[in-house]
């Protein structure tokens, strides 16, 4: 059995001071640290981290490619990196007419991501940033 870290330091980067004040509401008291960045150009040192996440993120960015690319920079050799991105372009929608149904999912597809089909991009995304690509899975939510 394995024991608890104990000097673990987490961090969370948004644009949006809105987001990062409810960030802030539901981890008081944690050791998370949330800062005010573009998530293109984060304010932590080259190397300084030992792994990242970024989930349900790419699809919001502008760039994908840089953001992978500056977590390349600031996880250490070695890090772990776990991306999770949707694929909206492969959604289904049902249950009304099939021409209601088209238009609901035109609606999503339109106006609530810059990148709605980064989801299918991650594994290049990945390997371009240099970051070794050790597993790509793919789950489908019903």
């Amino acid at each position: 059995m394995g024991s608890a870290a104990t000097n673990v330091s987490a961090f969370g980067v948004d644009l949006s001071e809105r987001h990062l004040a409810e960030a802030r509401r539901r981890h008081r008291g944690s050791h998370l640290t949330l800062i005010l960045a573009d998530a293109q150009a984060v304010p932590i040192d080259t190397a300084a981290l030992s792994g990242c996440r970024v989930e349900r993120t790419l699809r919001h960015v502008v760039d994908p490619r840089a953001v992978m690319g500056e977590i390349a920079r600031v996880v250490h050799p070695g890090g772990r990196v776990a991306t999770a991105e949707p694929d909206w372009a492969l959604s289904v929608c049902t249950g009304g007419s099939e021409r209601v149904s088209t238009a609901v999912l035109h609606n999503w597809l339109q106006g609530r991501n810059n990148n709605p089909t980064v989801g299918r991009s991650l594994p290049g995304l990945v390997v371009s940033a240099g970051i070794d690509c050790v597993c790509v899975s793919s789950d489908s939510v019903v």
